[in-house]
């Protein structure tokens, strides 16, 4: 037979406000373990994924760009095969949109579109000297922009860069 003590429930211990506050900083300093742990592992573990690939030195003056073989020359470029950066230097989303469809209808493929990292007065055409012609025919379409351009002064992946600025 089941005597009493077997059936109630165990006593509640009341704990003392010092016990309380231990318990609390035990689960904090848990967490903070946890969150420490993490951190390393994103750090050390994790920067394999984010490593930045090596920089290769620009060229001289005295060297030219070597093409490889079965690559077409920079001459021989067609609108499509153009790599064209678009900035947007206004602050306006849709001019982006507006410029973009103006050069994909006249023949132009982007390749890439960005906010620039200011806001420009004026628009600007930068080109790689091969590409003059292809510069001045964008200067021509973009002439509600009052494009100007430009040639680069360093080295870039693009054949063009096009900055639009808010005067028009």
């Amino acid at each position: 037979m089941a005597k009493f003590f077997d059936i109630r429930p165990p006593k509640k211990t009341k704990f003392t406000k010092l016990e309380k506050k231990r318990q609390k900083r035990s689960g904090i300093y848990f967490i903070f373990f946890l969150v420490v742990i993490a951190a390393f592992f994103i750090v050390f573990v994790g920067a394999e994924k984010f490593t930045l690939p090596a920089v290769s030195p620009t060229p001289t003056a005295k060297e030219t760009p070597k093409f490889e073989q079965g690559a077409p020359s920079p001459e021989s470029k067609t609108q499509k095969e153009l790599t064209i950066k678009l900035l947007n230097g206004t602050g306006r989303v849709e001019e982006t949109q507006k410029v973009q469809k103006l050069l994909t209808d006249s023949g132009f493929q982007i390749t890439t579109t960005e906010n620039a990292l200011n806001l420009y007065d004026s628009s600007v055409v930068y080109f790689q000297t091969p590409y003059e012609n292809y510069a001045n025919s964008i200067t021509t379409l973009l002439k509600g922009y009052n494009a100007k351009t430009q040639k680069f002064s360093q080295e870039t992946q693009y054949d063009i860069i096009i900055v639009i600025g808010t005067k028009m």
